[in-house]
């Protein structure tokens, strides 16, 4: 007698983020399996994740420039890594960026 299993959905299609272009090698990945997004334009800040079938996204997935992020390039205190300071940042809210 064996004890039936649950294992989680894997994200069946490719994630879809703003300026992002689609990503095919990401369907079909694991549960928990993260996927870096390929920006249309502007650099990657957050990668999408796999959770139970769903791409998640913590965060804008690419942007254009700094000031979208409420700083220009010159205003950003130097060492400061946006990625690692924005990376839990959920859609829809606002990451304070260390300006000068």
């Amino acid at each position: 007698w064996t004890h039936p299993t649950c294992h989680p959905l894997r994200c069946s299609e490719a994630p879809v983020g703003e300026n992002t272009q689609r990503m095919l090698p990401c369907v079909g990945m694991p549960d928990g399996a993260v996927c870096q997004p390929v920006c249309i334009s502007g650099r990657p800040t957050a990668p999408f994740y796999c959770n139970r079938g769903e791409w998640m996204n913590a965060g804008v997935a690419c942007v254009d420039r700094l000031e979208n992020l409420g700083c220009d390039s010159m205003d950003l205190v130097e060492g400061v890594n946006v990625e690692t300071m924005c990376r839990y940042t959920q859609s829809g809210e606002t990451c304070d960026v260390q300006c000068k």
